[in-house]
Formats: structure tokens, C-alpha cells, sequence
């Protein structure tokens, strides 16, 4: 697997005065051709002036198909606590899928009071596909509750399957704290080296440092007559007096007989 400025939006960071990218073209809300292009200067000008850019550029996460299916097993059990979790953090998220790749630069911050929630949250989102010389801005999203500020500008692709702007903060904030309480199988790769990790290999052609995210869990299997469990995630408790919780994942199993150790989760 291959890491680059073509494959990605990664380009950005380096060289935000001659990064270029395109706007698709069916967004919401509609735009004309001088908006366009007028936000397109302001999406440039927020990466440059930003003080966040540092973060993203020291915090870029390759995010492995075994890795995000097993955070979307996840989601009736983060749903439980997601609110309590207090962030503060930025960085980059590489999301590669069968025919594009998304790039997403976030910043977070909630203060974990449930009753009380207030955040602050950007959401930018490129895509890449072969056939595109540039990337796509697909999502950006601005919220502070502070000071009732909101700006968002979305594909209307994924208006259509019901994902507006608080679908993907919501996701944002999701897969953060999955990452919080699960247990990845992780690995750096320098920019302009190769590593191999989980039995893939993984070239690094940018100049940025970037973690790669697989997911491996380890449980038990039973087999026998009785009745089949289907595979889910629990909280495990673990830990001095069993007094700390991470997120395990059970592979599917048969209830009582035998036991045997189960695969790695690929």
C-alpha cells in the first residue's frame, strides 16, 4: 500500500499555496461558480493561517479496512459514553476504500460534561479517486457552541444517504473514542520508507512521519452443540483491582464444551 501526495490530500500541509483541489459538483448549500471560488481561497487561507496545522501534520493516522469495520461493530457500545469523554486534539485521518481515498484534518474539543456539552469542532474532508488530477472537498464543517458559530458545506451525494454535518461530526467523535478505549495494532512509517505491518506492506512516499492503524483481538472459541453467538464488542475490565475497561472483541462461538484460542481479527 502506497502513502502519497496523489493517493491523498496530504499535500496541503506542505504546500497549502499550491495545493489545488476542486469543489464537486452538486454540494449543499448550492453554490454559485464566485462562491465557489471564494471558498475555495477560504479553505486554503484557514490551513495556512491556522495554528492547527502543526497538529495535523504531526498526528496522520492511516486508518486499515480491519481497523474501521471493527470500529463500526462498536457503535452501540461508544454510543454509551461518548458524551462523558473530554477531547482536546487534532490531527489526520487516511481512510482508504476500494476505488478513493479520504483524507480528513479534524480539531476537538468537548468538555465531557454530558448535561452540559460544549465543543468545538472542525471537519475538513478530500477525496481522491485515480481519475481525479486533484482532490475533492467533500465535507467541511465548523461548530462552536460557545459562540453559536456554524458553517458547513457538503456533497450533496452524501446529503442523499442522510449524512449531513452532525452525521460526521458525530462519526468523528465516535471513531475518536473508539480509538481511546481499543487496542490497536499500530506502526510508524517514517516519510520516505517502507514498513510492513499485519503482513501488509506500506510505503511512505511524503515527507510526513504516519501511523498505521490494523486491528488484531484476541478471545476465546468454543465449539459445541449448544447455541451460536454471533461476534460483538464488550467492555473488558482489566487492569490493578480490574478497576480499568478497554473494548474486546468476541469472534463469533458456540455456548459451552470445549475452548481453543481464536485467530487474530483481520
Amino acid at each position: 500500500m502506497k502513502i502519497n501526495y496523489n493517493n491523498t490530500a496530504l499535500g496541503i500541509l506542505d504546500n497549502p499555496d499550491s495545493f489545488n483541489f476542486h469543489l464537486p459538483l452538486h454540494t449543499i448549500p448550492t453554490m454559485t461558480e464566485q462562491e465557489d471560488r471564494q471558498f475555495g481561497n477560504s479553505v486554503i487561507n484557514a490551513f495556512k493561517n491556522s495554528g492547527m496545522i502543526k497538529e495535523f501534520k504531526k498526528n496522520i493516522q492511516y486508518v486499515t479496512q480491519p481497523f474501521y469495520e471493527a470500529y463500526h461493530r462498536s457503535h452501540s457500545k461508544i454510543r454509551e459514553i461518548v458524551l462523558k469523554e473530554k477531547f482536546h486534539e487534532a490531527g489526520t485521518l487516511i481512510i482508504p476504500w476500494p476505488h478513493h481515498t479520504q483524507t480528513i484534518f479534524y480539531f476537538i474539543s468537548t468538555n465531557g460534561d454530558e448535561e452540559n456539552w460544549v465543543y468545538k469542532i472542525l471537519y475538513v474532508m478530500f477525496t481522491k479517486t485515480p481519475k481525479l488530477d486533484t482532490p475533492e472537498l467533500g465535507v467541511f464543517v465548523t461548530m462552536n457552541k460557545e459562540d453559536m458559530s456554524f458553517k458547513d458545506f457538503i456533497w450533496k451525494g452524501f446529503v442523499d444517504q442522510g449524512r449531513d454535518s452532525g452525521w460526521f461530526v458525530a462519526d468523528l467523535i465516535l471513531f475518536k473514542t473508539f480509538l481511546r478505549y481499543a487496542e490497536p495494532e499500530t506502526k510508524i512509517v517514517c516519510g520516505q520508507k517502507k514498513e510492513k505491518h499485519c503482513g501488509e506492506k506500506y510505503v511512505n512516499e511524503t515527507n510526513r512521519k504516519v501511523e498505521i492503524l490494523d486491528s488484531t483481538y484476541f478471545t476465546t472459541i468454543s465449539r459445541t452443540e449448544g447455541f451460536g453467538v454471533s461476534g460483538h464488542f464488550r467492555w473488558q475490565p482489566y487492569g490493578p483491582g480490574m478497576s480499568n475497561k478497554r473494548l474486546q472483541w468476541i469472534a463469533d462461538y458456540e455456548k459451552h464444551g470445549y475452548t481453543r484460542k481464536a485467530k487474530i481479527l483481520r
